[in-house]
């Protein structure tokens, strides 16, 4: 498991079955994240970096449920803050083989 904290983005790359996590801590009206495998997909969940927060994201499970599927070569956008939300954001990403990724803040407003 790594963890990684940026402003507005972050890259990296997953290892095998483990849960990476970024927290993003720049003000953006969204979050995109970027699936730059060719093969796998990763599979996300995004909150609040409050543990105590009802919305603090548990860890993902490859292929597992409440998560945002990432497909290969894909992105998908997250509207963020989430509500009235505005600590920084935790995204927690896994997959089922090795996949690079990015996770940044985005202007569009979802």
């Amino acid at each position: 498991m790594a963890s990684y904290t940026a402003n507005y983005a972050k890259s990296a790359t997953l290892g095998v079955s483990t849960v990476d996590t970024v927290v993003l801590t720049g003000n953006t009206p969204s979050l995109e994240i970027v699936n730059h495998s060719a093969s796998v997909p990763i599979y996300v969940k995004a909150g609040p970096n409050v543990a105590t927060d009802p919305k603090y994201p548990t860890d993902p499970a490859v292929g597992g449920d409440e998560c945002f599927a990432v497909p290969a070569g894909g992105r998908v956008f997250l509207r963020w803050p989430f509500g009235s939300d505005t600590s920084a954001c935790l995204v927690k990403l896994i997959s089922a083989a090795a996949a690079s990724y990015t996770v940044q803040g985005s202007h569009v407003t979802l």
